[in-house]
């Protein structure tokens, strides 16, 4: 492997990835911990789908607005705020790929659990923002489809809101 700066160069990579270094320094300008390291990334756009509205939480890698290339279903309950952050990463390095190849994001905007919507969003909105890439909600049985054809409409740093199906009522006194 040649080094080149903050690109590297593998020969006999496969032509729909890319080698990068991109040395301790993560996309929100913080310090990774550990060594620098060459990984292995998708040349083409990866995007990741969110849906949190129960206590099932369902994770999507596509490549382009159309092909799966993995999912992450699993019973995560009270534990979503703890676990899902790290099963996004998990599932991107499954697939050779990592936060920075994250060209898109679609979030499953409701109805649902409030909390969970709640933190699905947040998550998701927050990684868009810190990535400064476009993130497009939705919802019915639908929602990845109708998510990545509104993509190319979205600006990056724009957020989305939930629709939780009626209104939250988190304020009123309970009688």
């Amino acid at each position: 492997m040649e080094r080149c700066g903050s690109r590297c160069v593998a020969a006999g990579a496969p032509p729909d990835r890319i080698y990068a270094h991109f040395g301790n320094v993560t996309p929100a300008g913080t310090l990774r911990q550990g060594p620098a390291a060459c990984r292995l990334y998708w040349r083409n756009p990866v995007i990741v789908a969110v849906k949190t509205d129960n206590p099932v939480v369902e994770l999507y890698l596509l490549e382009g607005e159309t092909r799966l290339l993995d999912r992450d279903v699993s019973r995560v309950g009270k534990r979503l705020a703890e676990e899902l952050l790290s099963r996004i990463e998990n599932l991107l390095e499954a697939n050779d790929s990592s936060l920075e190849s994250i060209t898109g994001i679609i979030a499953y905007r409701g109805p649902g659990s409030f909390t969970g919507l709640r933190i699905g969003l947040s998550v998701a909105n927050t990684l868009a923002y810190a990535l400064q890439v476009p993130i497009a909600g939705a919802t019915g049985e639908a929602w990845i489809a109708e998510g990545a054809s509104g993509l190319d409409t979205r600006e990056p740093g724009k957020s989305v809101t939930a629709e939780y199906g009626g209104e939250a009522h988190i304020s009123q006194r309970r009688t």
